[in-house]
């Protein structure tokens, strides 16, 4: 009984595209590849019979495999030139996944040169860097998804929940930033933490009275933390009480301005800024200028992870550099190891923050 139409045989189906015996060849070449079809092979009258087409059709297609050397015509009939081999899996190339959650102020200021560089450092390994931001939804969603083979996802600064997600799961992935309290992932840290807290206690030995930390509104482990060691910094002050308070915006300009203007309206004389990146100092310096106050003399600031280019516009009194470089090494070696092993490190690494005066 024949088919009707719109319900092909996979050789019609073949048949439906370029000559006949090209469309031919390809059906058996295809078949052959997947293990489908193979010796013994029925006489080509009777073959041709069976496929639907003429015999000369039939050996035209024959002679395609032929001077393709995947079969050989033989007075006893057709047989393949070596054993069948189902078809090569695909190679899949190595990919790192970046992962942020939903923010492109915070990604373009904060992550996009090391990015950039990172692509370059993997690229020339072979590895691909792909940059994904998505809401905590879509993340959930990722880390709870199958892992594609060969892709380790980078989770940079993400909230505590998107740490479990991975963790539970068991995806590969790298935290870029720091690990929230009884999560079992590696990562790499820039000891944000630490730059916070020296800062503080610098400001309070140079002389400062209060102090101020102000930085982006943003849900990380990190910056969690970085909060907490600054108030425990001034709280553990001997001297004398030391009165504190933080400011946090949202990475768009209206909203850094504001922040920024209510930042200086609450100076005083002896106050101690810490102003952490993305936050540009430059405008935090540049509004303490124009009201006024003197640098270091009156009002000191301190910058930290900003990149020497933008802390060198409007220089802060104390500079805790971004290490990018130790960053950058470090991501590059745990992916290489990654994508030649499939197994990431237990532990994760530090990388130095070495503080700078700039003046």
């Amino acid at each position: 009984m024949k088919p009707g139409k719109g319900n092909l045989t996979p050789v019609e189906a073949a048949l439906r595209f370029g000559t006949r015996a090209e469309s031919v060849a390809r059906y058996l070449r295809e078949a052959i590849a997947r293990g489908e079809l193979g010796p013994p092979f029925p006489p080509t009258r009777l073959w041709s019979h069976q496929l639907g087409v003429s015999r000369s059709t039939l050996d035209a297609a024959l002679r395609q495999l032929v001077a393709e050397r995947i079969v050989v015509v033989a007075p006893r009939g057709v047989r393949l030139r070596t054993a069948i081999r189902p078809a090569a899996k695909p190679v899949v190339a190595p990919r790192v996944r970046w992962l942020l959650v939903n923010d492109p102020h915070q990604a373009a200021a904060n992550f996009q040169g090391l990015a950039g560089r990172l692509q370059e450092r993997m690229r020339l390994k072979g590895i691909r860097v792909t940059w994904e931001t998505g809401t905590i939804a879509r993340l959930l969603e990722i880390a709870r998804s199958p892992a594609p083979a060969g892709e380790l996802c980078l989770l940079a600064s993400v909230p505590p929940t998107i740490q479990q997600a991975f963790a539970r799961s068991g995806r590969p992935a790298l935290v870029l930033g720091e690990v929230a309290p009884g999560v079992a992932l590696p990562y790499v840290n820039a000891d944000f933490t630490g730059a916070v807290r020296h800062a503080a206690f610098q400001l309070l030995r140079d002389g400062c009275r209060r102090l101020v930390f102000i930085h982006i509104r943003m849900k990380a482990v990190g910056l969690e933390r970085a909060r907490e060691s600054f108030a425990q910094a001034a709280a553990a002050w001997p001297a004398q009480p030391v009165p504190i308070s933080m400011i946090e915006s949202p990475l768009d300009r209206s909203s850094l301005q504001a922040a920024v203007r209510r930042l200086v309206a609450g100076l005083a004389p002896g106050t101690g800024c810490v102003v952490a990146a993305p936050l540009p100092v430059g405008m935090v310096a540049e509004a303490v200028a124009q009201r006024g106050w003197k640098v270091p003399q009156e009002v000191r600031l301190a910058g930290v992870f900003h990149v020497a280019e933008a802390a060198h516009v409007f220089q802060p009194w104390l500079h805790y550099p971004w290490p990018i470089t130790a960053i950058l090494g470090h991501l590059v070696t745990l992916a290489e190891s990654f994508c030649a092993t499939g197994r990431l490190p237990a532990r994760g690494r530090t990388a130095p923050v070495a503080l700078q005066r700039l003046t």
